[in-house]
């Protein structure tokens, strides 16, 4: 019963030991822990500059589907169609003006002005083009560059009368860029003009 009683407590004593070491290296990863988290902090003036530093700003990439016509005018002068193609593609929007910032610390209102959006690029997507001929004879070699340009400018045209989508794209941005100021400026208020 003695030897039982002695393996006993060398037991409990080894698991004690154990713990003890779990304990030590847990609260030594915990304090490194919470030196690297108390290092990273929020610079308010950083947050501003770096939104500042872009010289080029993308606001939103929006997916297009379009059908465009492709015409030509005849020896009579008359317009006639000679094939429709579908495609699909995507406008990127943005800015290549700098977004401005106003920061009135006595009043603590933060005043952003966000450039209205152009378009900066528009992309088709060759796999997509599809067509449908008017007649046969107008399946040309020429056809895949021909369409694609084609395409390019039917998507522009759409592009520049659909307002919705500049008014989206600044939307967008007027709302990330208040998510990336408000843990900066908890005591601010950031109004948009």
């Amino acid at each position: 019963m003695n030897k039982f009683v002695t393996d006993l407590c060398k037991c409990g004593i080894a698991v004690v030991g154990v713990l003890v070491v779990a304990l030590l290296c847990f609260s030594i990863y915990s304090g490194a822990q919470r030196k690297l988290h108390a290092k990273t902090t929020i610079s308010s003036s950083n947050v501003i500059e770096r939104i500042m530093d872009n010289e080029e700003v993308r606001m939103a990439k929006v997916p297009f589907n379009g059908i465009a016509e492709k015409k030509e005018l005849d020896k009579n002068g008359l317009e006639r169609d000679l094939y429709l193609v579908r495609y699909c593609g995507f406008v990127t929007l943005g800015t290549d003006e700098r977004i401005a910032f106003d920061k009135n610390d006595a009043e603590k209102i933060i005043k952003v002005r966000v450039p209205d959006p152009k378009v900066l690029d528009i992309e088709v997507d060759f796999d997509s083009i599809d067509y449908i001929f008017t007649k046969k004879k107008y399946e040309t070699e020429m056809i895949a560059q021909d369409s694609y340009r084609v395409c390019l400018d039917d998507m522009s045209e759409e592009v520049k009368n659909n307002e919705s989508i500049y008014i989206k794209a600044k939307k967008n941005t007027e709302n990330i860029i208040r998510a990336l100021l408000k843990p900066a400026f908890e005591e601010y208020t950031i109004e948009m003009e």
